[in-house]
């Protein structure tokens, strides 16, 4: 939730960049800095994309934050960080920070260019979406020539086997110098995520230990 919080974290800044950590950078970011989107936006972001069994319009797309402009000063100009934090206060529904920033923004979000942002899951569609926010080409050399690859779900390159891109993270895994680091570590990181996976613990259970 840290995010809806920028406001007051940065007081010094009109602008940032706000980015999660389960990502791999494979481009400069600062390009985005550069980005020309309308003054009256609180943030921008690229839009979720879905596979081709559904068509996905840029009007009730969801904006993904793991990756956003946001603009500090028309955030506290509107008082949309105080927006925040009453919606997270009181919130009924369960929403997390992404929810949050969609439902209060909606059509104060810019759009950024897909490559910023590429989920490792949408390589799993094979290029295959319906979509009239990003064209065609844009889609495949995103996906081709990411700026960043955004680890979301909860299968992680660090707690999985054979996770999407997950080659990607482990070369910049071994240029940290922490590979025995993360062997020493990996089996409580796996059990966490096991845990956290009742349906496939049912499934093993059944299969191997049911008579």
């Amino acid at each position: 939730m840290s995010r809806l919080f920028a406001d007051l974290f940065f007081p010094q800044y009109d602008r940032i960049i706000y980015s999660d950590v389960d990502v791999v950078f494979l481009g400069d970011v600062s390009q985005a800095w550069t980005m020309q989107t309308e003054k009256s936006c609180h943030v921008a972001g690229i839009k979720h994309l879905l596979g081709s069994h559904v068509m996905t319009q840029e009007q009730t797309a969801i904006t993904n934050s793991g990756f956003l402009i946001m603009n500090l000063k028309q955030i506290r100009e509107d008082q949309m960080g105080k927006q925040w934090r009453e919606v997270m206060k009181t919130n009924q529904q369960g929403w997390y920070d992404q929810d949050i920033i969609n439902f209060c923004c909606q059509s104060s979000i810019g759009l950024l260019p897909l490559r910023f942002n590429v989920c490792q899951i949408d390589y799993n569609f094979k290029g295959s979406f319906r979509t009239d926010i990003y064209s065609s080409k844009e889609i495949e050399e995103s996906m081709k020539y990411p700026v960043m690859i955004h680890y979301i779900t909860g299968d992680k390159p660090w707690n999985t086997f054979f996770s999407q891109k997950q080659k990607l993270w482990l070369k910049e895994l071994k240029d940290t110098g922490l590979v025995w680091k993360f062997i020493f570590r990996f089996p409580n990181y796996f059990l966490k995520w096991l845990l956290n996976k009742p349906r496939f613990l049912k499934k093993i259970r059944r299969k191997y230990f049911s008579r």
